[in-house]
């Protein structure tokens, strides 16, 4: 069965302190995600769908704002360069 255009699933984790390591925090996003997905009643055309197969899924971390605040403003700045001037 054809899926309609996928559309973007952004997470911004903001005050992030490099404590989990980026790749095990964007699995847990990734893992809560399709359980939720298994759970929504589907079309039954779309019963063995996977999250995947409608959206994008995204990640961007974000420094601590209070105790790395030029950090934070500077990683702010280029996230919104991004939607501003997109690749």
């Amino acid at each position: 069965t054809e899926h309609p255009t996928k559309h973007l699933l952004l997470f911004v984790v903001r005050d992030y302190d490099n404590q989990t390591p980026i790749e095990q925090l964007t699995t847990i996003i990734t893992n809560d995600l399709a359980k939720l997905w298994s759970s929504v009643n589907k079309p039954s055309q779309f019963a063995e769908s996977k999250v995947e197969d409608f959206f994008d899924l995204a990640t961007e971390f974000l420094p601590n704002k209070v105790f790395r605040n030029d950090d934070f403003v500077a990683a702010v700045g280029k996230f919104r360069e991004h939607f501003y001037n997109p690749e």
